[in-house]
């Protein structure tokens, strides 16, 4: 029964598309289900887990059931929204034309491959204003809507800096990568780089703010008052709330464990002279 034959038909399902989807829906089972278990005593616990692995291995095989079971038990997903502020490099403006705080909605949700790695999907929608002198009457007002899909490398730059340390509450991480430009302009390829600082509340729940730069063509930003010689910059700033799908790699599961003592909290700020000189 368990020949090469067996494996390698075993495998060959990975190729498959509706067995990969059909995987992927296992996954999401055993995510609920880790949810769900029974108290037997204060350190002992019944879960479902098991059974859904079990089915899944005998209709996908032993390999795909193998894989399933590392990605589920190694899970790195996340996902998030918020709200908040954009604006682009402005050349001039004109004054007393009010101020809009709230000009951006942000989804997001990506996958962390190990301590260090990611990728992550972004949806953006921006909508901002100018105000148009042609010089006679009233100020014409001019919007720019764009919506950003976005396909990005994550690094944690906390963990590459600071060693990972599972439990710490503040996490940050640097992303890049191309994007697609959807509004009145048409759609065009665009570019954006940003950073995410995120703080845990809980194991699974953090707050974050994050700051994304995007680059679009000159003219997507038709506008005399919107600096456009490197292409359109857009800086997009967001707050909101992310849920993180990852178990801890290491310490108890479901203890979010934060060890202050190694981690202490600190504020730096330096002042002082410096040589400023001019070169021919």
């Amino acid at each position: 029964m368990f020949n090469k034959e067996y494996w390698n038909s075993s495998a060959s399902k990975l190729k498959s598309v509706k067995y990969l989807a059909l995987m992927g829906v296992f996954i999401a089972l055993k995510i609920v289900a880790s949810k769900l278990y029974f108290p037997v005593s204060e350190n002992l616990k019944v879960g479902f887990g098991f059974v859904l692995l079990a089915i899944e291995s005998s209709i996908l095989g032993p390999v795909a059931g193998a894989l399933s079971a590392i990605i589920t038990d190694n899970l790195g997903f996340f996902l998030g929204g918020g709200l908040g502020w954009n604006t682009t490099v402005h050349t001039w403006r004109p004054t007393g034309q009010g101020f809009s705080l709230l000009k951006n909605g942000l989804l997001f949700a990506g996958y962390k491959v190990n301590d260090y790695h990611g990728i992550r999907l972004s949806g953006e929608y921006l909508t901002d204003k100018v105000w148009q002198d042609y010089g006679s009457g009233p100020l014409v007002e001019q919007k720019f809507n764009n919506t950003l899909l976005s396909l990005d490398y994550q690094f944690n730059i906390f963990n590459a800096l600071a060693g990972v340390r599972p439990g710490r509450r503040w996490d940050a991480s640097l992303y890049l990568g191309p994007s697609l430009a959807l509004g009145d302009k048409g759609s065009e390829l665009a570019w954006n780089f940003g950073g995410i600082l995120s703080y845990a509340v809980s194991r699974n729940l953090s707050l974050f703010y994050s700051h994304t730069i995007y680059r679009m063509s000159k003219d997507r930003y038709e506008s005399p008052q919107v600096y456009r010689t490197p292409g359109t910059i857009v800086n997009s700033l967001n707050v909101g709330m992310m849920y993180n799908l990852n178990r801890p790699a290491f310490g108890k599961d479901g203890v979010l464990v934060t060890d202050y003592a190694h981690q202490p909290l600190f504020f730096e700020y330096s002042i002082g002279p410096f040589l400023l000189t001019l070169v021919p």
